[in-house]
C-alpha cells in the first residue's frame, strides 16, 4: 500500500508544493522576503502565496524577484487597503492644499453617488474593467458628457495617488484615458458666440443690474462666481478697469465667499470700455452703493446666480433665438473675440487668468478655425501690405528726386 504525502515538498528554491491531509495537492506556495516589513529580529518577514500550478507559482515568484530589485515592491497590506480609505485620504489632500469647497464638495458628491459601490473593495482589485463599467453605467443612465468626464478624473486622481503613495503598482484608469467623451484631444472646446449673438442676449436681458451682470461678463471674460464676488471697490474708473478681488461658490443652496480657480485668476484686471464703465458709474450712484459693497447683490447678502441663469438668463436666450445658451459661454466668446482681434497670447492669458499658455493657444486655435470671416482678415492683411508698400516707394521716389 503506497504511502499518503502530506505536508510541504520542496519543488525548487522558494517554492513549495503543499499536500492536504488526503494526499492530494492543495497547491504551490511561494516564498519570500519582504522588503518593507521587519519581524522582531529586525529580519525581513516571510511572506507565502498559493497558486493553483506550478506554473503560476513560478510566474508570481519571478514577477515578485524583478519587483523587489527594482525597488516596485508593494506591501501586501497595503494593496488591500479599501478604496474608500484612499479615497478619502485623498480628497483631505486635496482639502489641506488649498482646493476650493465647491471642488472638493463636487468630488464627494462623485465618490458617494457614482463610485460608493467601491467603497469596500481593496484598491488592488479594481481593474480596467471595472472602471469601464462605471463608464458604461454613466452613459445607460443618459448622463451628461461633463458628468462622465466628472466621474472620470476623480477615478484618475485617486489612483494617480494611490499610486504615488504606494499603494497599488499601476492605475487602472489609464488605460481609458482617451476615452470619456470630449476628453480625447484636452483642448478648448467651448462655443463662442458672434458679437452680434451675444449682443441679442445682453440686450434681452432686464435693464439694471441683470443687465449689467451679462455685460460685464461679455467685457471681461470673468467666471459666474468671479462676477458674483466682485465689490464696487473692484473697479478703476479712471483706468477703467475691472479687478478680480473674491468669488462667491454656491454650496448645496448655501452661498459663501470662495478662493479663485486659479492662483493666476484672483487679482487680474481687465480692461473695459469707457461706455461699459460709465453705465456701471450711473448703477452704482443710482443705488447708493459703497466701496464695499458687492455691486451685483440682491436682496440677499450674495448675488444667486443660479436663480439670475433659469430666470433671466434662459429667457433672454430664448428671445435671442439661442435657446439652451450657457452662461459660460460668455467667457469664450470675450476670449475668442480677444484672440481674432490680435490681443497677444501672453495679455489673452493674464486676462483669462489660465493656469498656462497652452490653454490661451488652444483658444486662439479654436477662434480662427473654420471661421467665415477669415476671407476678410486676409483680405485686411492684404490691403495693409500694399499700402505700406506704396507708401515705401512714394518716400523711396521723394528721396530719389532730392539727391537728383
Amino acid at each position: 500500500m503506497s504511502r499518503k504525502k502530506r505536508g510541504t515538498h520542496v519543488v525548487k528554491q522558494g517554492i513549495r508544493k503543499r499536500y492536504r491531509a488526503d494526499g492530494t495537492v492543495r497547491g504551490y506556495e511561494v516564498r519570500y522576503r519582504d522588503p518593507e516589513r521587519v519581524d522582531l529580529n529586525g529580519k525581513p518577514v516571510l511572506r507565502c502565496k498559493t497558486f493553483r500550478t506550478r506554473d503560476e507559482a513560478e510566474s508570481f515568484q519571478a514577477r515578485k524577484v524583478v519587483e523587489i530589485m527594482d525597488g516596485e515592491h508593494i506591501d501586501p497590506e497595503r494593496l488591500r487597503t479599501k478604496w474608500k480609505y484612499i479615497s478619502d485620504e485623498w480628497l483631505r489632500v486635496k482639502e489641506a492644499k488649498g482646493a476650493r469647497a465647491r471642488t472638493v464638495s463636487g468630488y464627494r458628491n462623485v465618490l458617494d453617488n457614482w463610485l460608493s459601490h467601491w467603497d469596500k473593495r481593496a484598491i488592488d482589485d479594481i481593474r480596467p474593467a471595472d472602471v469601464w463599467a462605471v463608464i458604461e453605467h454613466l452613459r445607460g443612465k443618459g448622463r451628461a458628457v461633463g458628468t462622465e468626464r466628472h466621474v472620470f478624473n476623480t477615478i484618475n486622481g485617486v489612483f494617480k495617488y494611490a499610486v504615488r503613495k504606494g499603494y497599488v503598482r499601476k492605475n487602472p484608469a489609464e488605460p481609458h484615458r482617451e476615452d470619456p467623451r470630449g476628453q480625447s484631444d484636452g483642448k478648448f472646446e467651448g462655443k463662442a458666440l458672434t458679437a452680434e449673438e451675444a449682443e441679442a442676449i445682453i440686450g434681452a436681458l432686464p435693464a439694471g443690474r441683470f443687465r449689467l451682470y451679462g455685460l460685464l461678463g461679455l467685457w471681461t471674460g470673468f467666471r459666474a462666481g468671479e462676477l458674483a464676488g466682485l465689490r464696487v471697490s473692484n473697479l478703476d474708473s479712471h483706468r477703467s478697469t475691472v479687478q478680480v478681488g473674491e468669488t462667491v461658490e454656491d454650496l448645496g443652496g448655501t452661498l459663501r465667499p470662495g478662493i479663485a480657480k486659479t492662483q493666476k485668476s484672483l487679482g487680474r484686471r481687465v480692461p473695459i470700455p469707457q461706455g461699459v464703465m460709465d453705465a456701471l458709474t450711473t448703477y452704482i450712484e443710482a443705488r447708493g452703493l459703497t466701496e464695499s459693497d458687492y455691486l451685483f447683490a440682491g436682496p440677499n447678502e450674495y448675488f444667486r446666480h443660479s436663480n439670475f441663469y433659469k430666470r433671466q438668463w434662459r429667457a433672454a436666450c430664448e428671445e435671442a433665438g439661442l435657446p439652451g445658451t450657457r452662461f459660460h459661454t460668455l467667457r469664450h466668446t470675450f476670449l475668442s473675440l480677444r484672440a481674432r482681434e490680435g490681443v497677444p497670447p501672453n495679455v489673452l492669458m493674464e486676462w483669462a487668468g489660465h493656469s498656462t499658455i497652452k490653454i490661451t493657444m488652444d483658444v486662439y486655435t479654436h477662434a480662427y478655425e473654420d471661421d467665415p470671416r477669415d476671407r476678410e482678415v486676409v483680405e485686411r492683411m492684404f490691403a495693409d501690405a500694399q499700402q505700406r508698400a506704396a507708401e515705401h516707394r512714394a518716400h523711396l521716389t521723394v528721396v530719389n528726386s532730392s539727391a537728383g
